[in-house]
């Protein structure tokens, strides 16, 4: 059986009740935000990626359902290159969650650290335009009614990171960054989710 260790910190962090709100304008906290991916919709184009093959991939809805449980640390950086690290899960200075959309990245800037300033002017200026992800994974492939080829992204197994890109494949993914309550607020829920889950997972300790 798992053995995980929750610290005191961690502890306090778990209430009953009312989830303080972050407030911006006291914190002046900023984040960078964005989806990393999108589910398929079949009523937008931007969810498909025609691939130089002529391929036509997608990702399922719960392609990322696996590593999400088993709570695997998500790399945010730019550009695919992990000297242009921006963050990650394990050490929280960046927050991943599903919905209905994709999946959301939110990572708090830190206005100390050149790439978070780097990235954040990138993006105001429009030059990265949204992100994408690089990962292992199953899929299933088929020929659909009008003849093209299709794969589909079912399960993801491994993932090496998230990336912000100037040119990201799948046009529907979005890159921002704000300075909002409800960011700040996005970001602490899905902190307090990820140390519930570690509270519920096997035999645990303090």
């Amino acid at each position: 059986m798992e053995l995980t260790r929750v610290t005191e910190h961690d502890l306090e962090l778990i209430h009953e009740g009312h989830i303080e709100l972050i407030r911006s304008e006291d914190t002046g906290q900023e984040f960078l935000k964005g989806y990393a991916v999108v589910w398929y919709d079949k009523n937008n184009p931007g969810t498909t990626y025609r691939l130089p093959s002529g391929i036509l991939e997608r990702v399922d809805r719960h392609a990322f359902d696996e590593i999400l449980k088993r709570g695997d640390n998500m790399e945010i950086v730019y550009g695919h290159e992990g000297h242009n690290w921006l963050g990650d899960t394990k050490t929280q200075t960046a927050f991943v969650e599903a919905d209905e959309i994709g999946l959301k990245v939110t990572v708090p800037i830190d206005k100390q650290y050149p790439q978070h300033l780097n990235v954040k002017t990138m993006v105001k200026r429009s030059v990265i335009k949204g992100m994408s992800f690089e990962a292992s994974g199953l899929t299933q492939k088929f020929r659909d009614a009008a003849g093209n080829f299709v794969s589909i992204i079912k399960r993801i197994t491994s993932i090496d990171n998230l990336s912000f890109e100037k040119r990201p494949a799948y046009k529907a993914t979005t890159a921002d960054f704000c300075r909002s309550e409800v960011a700040a607020y996005d970001a602490e829920i899905a902190k307090r989710k990820r140390i519930q889950e570690i509270l519920t997972k096997g035999t645990k300790y303090v």
